[in-house]
């Protein structure tokens, strides 16, 4: 038993840490994609034009899409900024993209580790339940939690609550 204890603790830890790597990326997806596009100046023209926030003083280190290429698809775009002041200026205005003419469907989410998007899936599905049968229209997924909001008061919940 303290050998399985130790071995979760560690795919905790590696969680954790590629979470951490992550953390100056924004996922941009719904973004019509071409063939030999550059992806680094496609997404600064949809935050300068799309979006209106001056790009001038915003670096990336890199910007790609991911997944596989399928044709009924477009594959998310990574961003991945040198600044994390940069990366939460862009959060922060992430509603603006949905405004764009150009790309109405295009949306902007924080890029998990692939078990954090696992657990988000679950929390999700729970999310749409408690918002339908229950009728507690404010919970939301933030991060690794499920929040709801029961008679003036937070309940956080994981998946493995």
């Amino acid at each position: 038993m303290a050998l399985e204890v130790q071995f979760n603790a560690e795919i905790e830890k590696n969680i954790k840490l590629e979470q951490y790597t992550r953390r100056e990326n924004l996922r941009f997806n719904n973004i019509r994609e071409e063939e030999g596009e550059d992806c680094k100046s496609l997404i600064y023209n949809v935050i300068q034009k799309d979006m209106g926030i001056d790009m001038s003083e915003i670096k990336f280190h890199a910007v790609h899409r991911v997944g596989k290429k399928m044709e009924s698809r477009c594959r998310p775009m990574i961003a991945h900024f040198i600044s994390r002041e940069d990366r939460n200026l862009i959060w922060q205005h992430k509603g603006k993209i949905k405004h764009s003419p150009n790309y109405p469907d295009a949306n902007i989410t924080e890029d998990f580790a692939k078990a954090i998007q696992e657990e988000r899936k679950v929390l999700i599905k729970a999310m749409l339940k408690a918002r339908e049968n229950e009728g507690l229209s404010n919970a939301k997924v933030v991060g690794r939690y499920l929040l709801l909001t029961m008679k003036n008061r937070i309940v956080e919940i994981s998946q493995s609550t």
